[in-house]
Parts: structure tokens; C-alpha cells; sequence
């Protein structure tokens, strides 16, 4: 069996599509950089689009950062897509 690892230093990219609720088809898009210093203290997700409205991406934002695991990040890094929907006042990936 092979020795359990952990994360120390990660950054990670990738994008993310976001129900806006405008209609059933309507998805915001953006790429997202994810930067993490298990020494430091540090987790941080920037959301990288302008036409993002302020208030939908610090809401992406908090709930990136209170649901997003960095060591499932670590060991599943693969170029996949995450999808959310608006589920009460925060998310859920669909």
C-alpha cells in the first residue's frame, strides 16, 4: 500500500460554470485560480472574468472556499469542468 500524501503548495486552474438562474440554460462562466500554502494558512480562489457581476462572484467565492477540499483537488487534478446551481442563498454542484 503506498504512503498517504500531503499538500503543502498547490495552484490550481480551472473554469467554472455558474447557473445564474436567468433561465434554464443560462450559464456564467469563468476560470478560476486556486492557491493554497498549508504553511502560510493561505486558500484562495480568484475568479478571473469581468463581465462576472460583483456580488455573484464573491458568492462563488465564499462558497469555493468553505467547499472546496484541497487535497480532493490535489488527487483528482484533471482537466474537468465543475457546474453550480443556486440552491437557496449559496450553491450546489449539479
Amino acid at each position: 500500500m503506498g504512503t498517504p500524501r500531503s499538500i503543502d503548495v498547490l495552484l490550481s486552474v480551472f473554469d467554472l460554470h455558474v447557473n445564474e438562474a436567468l433561465g434554464e440554460n443560462e450559464w456564467a462562466s469563468s476560470r478560476v485560480i486556486f492557491n493554497f500554502d498549508r504553511k502560510r494558512g493561505t486558500k484562495e480562489f480568484k475568479l478571473i472574468n469581468a463581465e462576472l457581476p460583483k456580488d455573484l462572484s464573491d458568492r462563488i467565492g465564499e462558497w469555493l472556499h468553505s467547499n472546496i477540499d484541497e487535497e480532493k483537488i490535489a488527487s483528482g487534478i484533471k482537466s474537468n469542468r465543475i457546474y453550480l446551481r443556486p440552491y437557496r442563498d449559496s450553491f450546489c454542484e449539479t
